[in-house]
């Protein structure tokens, strides 16, 4: 295998040196300042006014996701803001207005013309505001709000609510479909919004350098003629990652997927404390990597530890705006990229990181593949499983900070999504006290408690490998300090009174006298109650009697490890006597010189071992 360092220099060489730039910043989790999103073009030009643009690329996906279930809220994104203080309605009307004027994107439905979907932009119109009074805890409302459907077609495709918890306290939330918004979009949305409701507020020009472009001349420039030649590199790139027969996940505790899909979900909050973060930020400094490549080798090595696989395929989404133009965009720009992490041949942690690292760098240098063309080349089959990888992983940005605007706090709050694009979603954040998680998994396969027990051994292999990076993915910790204790302690606490005047043959018949009818054993062919095994036990140990067995007697039992064995065991037992068991599966030679050299005078077995037993002892 080559060294992963040696692939990893030679993908940097390949890029271009601004692009090299953009991928170091993009790595080290930089954002370009809002300044530099008003740059020039670099290429992307205006189109023609009035002209209806195409679908993107990212865009194509959803629509026709949107065809095969209209009205699913899969795709459905939230965005809210707590208010706090003395709210000026008329200036946050306002402000919703001048956003939904400054991006098109935010005016936008989904027609068909001809045999094409194409965007369809609305004039600048005033964005309705609901307004809506709210006792108690909001987050049912939002929750309920954000899961509304969406038409493509009629549009809008955002609404504004606002819940007004008391005198000075509400929430406002804004619902959008995906197709008009990304997770970068969000934090460009409440940035703007804060903006515009202070220059509304005070009665002034809000802030904000005209746009260079908008999101539709982006589409326009993706579906040029010369653009699939432009990504033929690139797919190139995804053809040899991608070759070959690709893994697919399989969790020791998920369920297998049902035939029909209910789509219900679930949510997890969990935090890892700020000593885990520090101490993996230590190691992917020490080994010129980011926090995410680290997070996910620990994920990695996770899921080969549970499965044994070698091949492995994680998902992971990127922003996709690798143009300064595109930084201040409201859009739907963001791209799935698929991580082919080798975890082989068990190899050390710090290994393992470095071809990750590798990993990572190439995906992320080639990151404008859109994913359902790589679906559509490597997995063309359908299922109801997520195509390529079944795992998402996931660095979310921090949320924006909060803004004071007179007497008036607005602070993002988050709001879950409750139904998963993936068999699981594992989203983290970097905050002031560690690490935040929020997983977001399919109901139909996953319960949280297991779930919750998979981040505790996540959480313990990510500081056993932060603390000894040469250790191999076999000898990293994984249990919690709590399943260590219950499974080496606990269970193994088996310290009984126990009747040592008692035969073992008489332990069971006081059994069977408490719970005649209780299971006594079982294998793959049959059951046995107390009752029946006790009388077939009394019955052999009888005739065993009649052929002399006794006290000091011994007896051969030549039989297959199933119940007839325990029974002849037993029978043995009762009778007083002492049992010697034969395998089967030896050549006779070696029967015959176990029973020459044992003397034993009674040989058991089943009938379909006879001429087995014959041919012992005829040897």
């Amino acid at each position: 295998m080559s060294d992963p360092r040696d692939e990893l220099e030679r993908r940097r060489r390949e890029l271009s040196a601004s692009k090299r730039e953009l991928l170091a910043r993009r790595l080290r989790g930089d954002r370009l300042p809002a300044a530099a999103a008003t740059a020039a073009p670099a290429g992307i030009p205006r189109r023609a006014p009035g002209t209806s643009p195409p679908l993107s690329l990212p865009q194509q996906r959803l629509w026709f996701l949107d065809q095969l279930a209209p009205g699913d809220s899969t795709y459905n994104e939230p965005a809210a803001v707590r208010l706090s203080g003395p709210l000026d309605e008329a200036a946050l009307r306002a402000s919703l207005d001048a956003l939904v004027a400054r991006h098109e994107i935010l005016r936008t439905r989904f027609v068909i013309t001809g045999d094409e979907p194409r965007q369809e932009i609305a004039p600048p119109a005033a964005l309705p505001l609901a307004i809506v009074d709210v006792a108690g805890d909001p987050l049912p409302h939002l929750l309920a709000d954000a899961a509304r459907p969406f038409d493509l077609a009629r549009g809008p495709l955002i609404r504004a609510t606002l819940y007004r918890l008391g005198r000075d306290e509400a929430v406002l939330l804004l619902a959008m479909h995906h197709i008009v918004c990304d997770g970068w979009s969000m934090a460009v949305l409440l940035r703007e919004l804060g903006e515009l409701y202070a220059a509304a507020h005070e009665r002034r020009e809000p802030r904000l350098p005209p746009l260079a472009i908008q999101y539709g001349d982006v589409a326009a420039w993706q579906r040029r003629p010369e653009a699939d030649a432009e990504l033929a590199p690139q797919l190139a790139y995804w053809d040899r990652q991608l070759a070959g027969t690709l893994p697919s996940l399989s969790l020791p505790f998920g369920r297998p997927p049902p035939r029909t899909p209910s789509g219900r979900g679930g949510t997890l909050s969990l935090a890892m404390p700020d000593a885990v973060r520090r101490a993996a930020l230590a190691l992917a400094r020490a080994h010129e990597a980011t926090l995410f490549m680290t997070i996910s080798a620990a994920f990695a090595a996770l899921l080969q530890r549970y499965t044994g696989a070698g091949d492995l395929l994680l998902a992971t989404p990127s922003a996709n705006r690798n143009r300064v133009e595109l930084e201040a965009l409201v859009g739907f720009f963001v791209n799935t990229l698929v991580l082919r992490v080798d975890a082989s041949n068990d190899p050390p942690f710090a290994e393992l990181l470095a071809r990750v690292k590798a990993t990572c760098v190439g995906a992320f240098s080639h990151e404008e593949v859109p994913f359902d063309r790589l679906v559509e080349r490597h997995r063309p089959e359908r299922d109801h499983r997520p195509p390529l990888a079944q795992i998402e992983l996931a660095q979310q940005p921090p949320l924006p900070a909060s803004l004071t605007v007179g007497a008036l706090r607005m602070a993002p709050l988050g709001v879950p999504r409750t139904r998963a694009k993936f068999d699981q979603e594992w989203h983290f954040w970097e905050t002031a006290a560690g690490l935040d998680w929020l997983v977001v998994y399919d109901g139909d396969l996953f319960d949280p408690e297991a779930l919750t027990r998979m981040f505790g051994h996540l959480e313990t292999l990510l500081v056993s490998a932060c603390a000894e990076p040469t250790r191999r993915l076999s000898e990293l910790a994984l249990l919690t300090a709590a399943e260590r204790h219950r499974l080496v302690v606990a269970l193994n606490d088996s310290a009984a009174p126990h009747p040592h005047h008692r035969t073992v043959s008489a332990l069971i018949a006081d059994q069977a006298a408490r719970t005649p009818d209780a299971i006594a054993v079982s294998d793959a062919g049959r059951a046995l109650s107390y009752r029946a095994l006790g009388a077939l036990v009394t019955d052999r140990a009888r005739r065993l009697v009649a052929a002399g067995v006794g006290r000091d007697r011994l007896v051969a039992l030549l039989a297959t490890r199933d119940i007839d064995f325990l029974v002849h065991v037993l029978a043995v037992l009762e009778a007083g006597g002492a049992y010697l068991p034969l395998d089967p599966r030896h050549p006779p030679a070696r029967l015959a010189q176990v029973l020459e050299q044992s003397r034993v005078p009674v040989v058991v077995c089943a009938d379909a071992l006879r001429a087995t037993a014959e041919a012992a002892l005829a040897a």
